[in-house]
């Protein structure tokens, strides 16, 4: 993208400047293109995340850890169950 602007800088005149190669469009859409970019990247790793945490909390081992079945051997739960 560098050299493309720099070729564009060279063929500038003062006719296309205004419109055609307008310096201020050229960085505007660039700026939208970086941004449109950053977003999606920002969209893409929130979903990964949420994913992650889904799959870690639907997992078996939460239901087994907050078990209350009388089979539980876990010391801490059997504490505060026998406190109940």
């Amino acid at each position: 993208m560098t050299a493309d602007f720099v070729a564009k800088l060279r063929g500038l005149d003062e006719k296309n400047s205004v419109e055609e190669l307008s310096i201020e469009k050229f960085l505007t859409k660039s700026e939208e293109l970086f941004f449109d970019k950053l977003k999606d990247d920002k969209r893409e790793n929130a979903a990964t995340l949420r994913s992650q945490r889904d799959s870690f909390h639907s997992g078996a081992s939460r239901s087994s850890f907050y078990s209350t079945r009388p089979d539980c051997k876990h010391p801490l739960l059997l504490l505060i169950l026998s406190r109940s």
